[in-house]
């Protein structure tokens, strides 16, 4: 995505300009879309079927992917911004008396930025084109521009300042977090999951660029990265710095709980393949007998893995729940259960073999109770279109509860008849 520009200033300036109104024309007879093609996401990894960027990652709890997050300093400012700096109405805050240019630029690309994250896209453009006025080649700017472009549907906008952000500046974070929108939006799913890495790499701090990596490798479901050349491209570690760099980010911490989750059912699964490859190789008469040792002892050690990573995803999906309510006691909103955090504690509560403190009895009521609590609190779309599903787990839980209430019995009926055959008396 890098070319190198070698014109000055104003003439990279009217470049802007004409881009720009050659877009407006062509903008003015075609409504854009105004969101790229990226289906919603059902709740919970469970059901989730995609494999390392086959498809367009998805937000745990049903969110419409969408561009993010307006953090950042130096070049790397979030926002997005091109069509030019002396394109009509600049709308700016006016210089005081003798004030220091640098500062009102200053002033107004925050006050773009917040506009932006407001969603006050308008406004965040006029504000961007105001810095982009006095200095043409301000990438900050041209990234608030860009990222406003977009989220108004106005694509071959964006598009066409991402152009200037790679030629001025081409290991642009934020212009390759962009990119990869541009990329989903095309449909070119893997090429984006291409540009969020390379996001991340060119600014290892960039929280959302982290967030989005954090969704698409939940959704793959790859857990952690054996390959030696793409260790780090997994999902424990980009949902883990997701959470690190922005810890009220509620969506990445629900898809931390499922990772966690993921890592719990690997362990088991994995050594037993294990055992099982061994005992196809194996030769001579103890073949038998070295894989039932081997499967005995990946269960022992596994126990103690699972009670650890199922306690550390109940503690994720439960602070996801709490992250999610603070963000809406902050944006002024009535607090409502996380729905999706429901259905994954639901699930989590179904497949752990062992929850500290918990009866296998116990564990499995509490699945039940969370399922039916995510129906009630799902808006009505999300309840409507899981309600087969819940449905078909809750039947799974009866049957395994049944199951456990018959080993009891049977425990029950051999232990006495253990105390009826003791011998009476002295």
């Amino acid at each position: 995505m890098a070319r190198t520009i070698r014109q000055s200033s104003r003439y990279l300036g009217a470049c802007l300009i004409a881009a720009s109104l050659v877009l407006a024309a062509g903008c003015s007879k075609k409504k854009k879309k105004t969101t790229p093609k990226t289906p919603a996401a059902r709740p919970g990894a469970r059901t989730s079927g995609a494999s390392g960027g086959a498809t367009a990652p998805k937000v745990a709890g049903g969110d419409q992917v969408q561009p993010s997050g307006t953090s950042g300093t130096g070049s790397d400012e979030a926002g997005g911004a091109a069509g030019g700096a002396a394109s009509g109405s600049v709308g700016g805050a006016a210089a005081r008396p003798g004030e220091n240019p640098a500062v009102v630029k200053q002033r107004n690309m925050a006050a773009a930025r917040r506009a932006l994250s407001q969603g006050s896209y308008e406004r965040a453009i006029a504000l961007a084109k105001s810095v982009l006025a006095v200095d043409e080649k301000n990438v900050p700017a041209m990234v608030v521009v860009a990222h406003a472009y977009f989220k108004e549907g106005k694509i071959e906008f964006c598009r066409a300042v991402l152009g200037f952000i790679a030629a001025i500046d081409p290991n642009n974070a934020h212009g390759f977090y962009l990119a990869g929108y541009l990329a989903l939006h095309d449909g070119e799913n893997r090429k984006a999951r291409a540009f969020f890495e390379k996001a991340v790499e060119k600014n290892p701090n960039f929280p959302d660029a982290w967030s989005m990596l954090c969704s698409w490798y939940t959704e793959g479901k790859n857990w952690r990265e054996k390959n030696p050349k793409r260790v780090g491209k997994d999902a424990y570690t980009a949902c883990s710095k997701a959470v690190q760099l922005r810890p009220s980010d509620h969506r990445s911490m629900l898809n931390l709980g499922t990772v966690y989750r993921g890592l719990a059912g690997d362990c088991r699964a994995g050594g037993i393949r294990t055992c099982e490859a061994r005992k196809v190789a194996c030769r001579g008469g103890s073949c038998e007998q070295s894989y039932t040792s081997c499967r005995k002892g990946v269960l022992n050690r596994c126990r103690r893995v699972e009670i650890q990573y199922y306690r550390s995803a109940r503690q994720a999906y439960l602070r996801a729940s709490d992250l999610y309510q603070k963000a809406m006691r902050s944006a002024g909103k009535q607090p409502g259960p996380y729905a999706p955090a429901l259905f994954d504690l639901g699930v989590l509560y179904m497949d752990a073999p062992v929850m500290p403190g918990e009866t296998t009895i116990s564990r499995l009521n509490k699945a039940k109770a969370y399922l039916r609590h995510y129906l009630q609190a799902a808006d009505p779309r999300a309840a409507r279109r899981d309600q087969t599903t819940v449905r078909n787990l809750t039947k799974q839980i009866d049957m395994f509860i049944q199951a456990e209430k018959a080993k009891e019995e049977a425990r029950k009926a051999q232990q006495q008849a253990a105390r009826q055959a003791r011998p009476q008396g002295g």
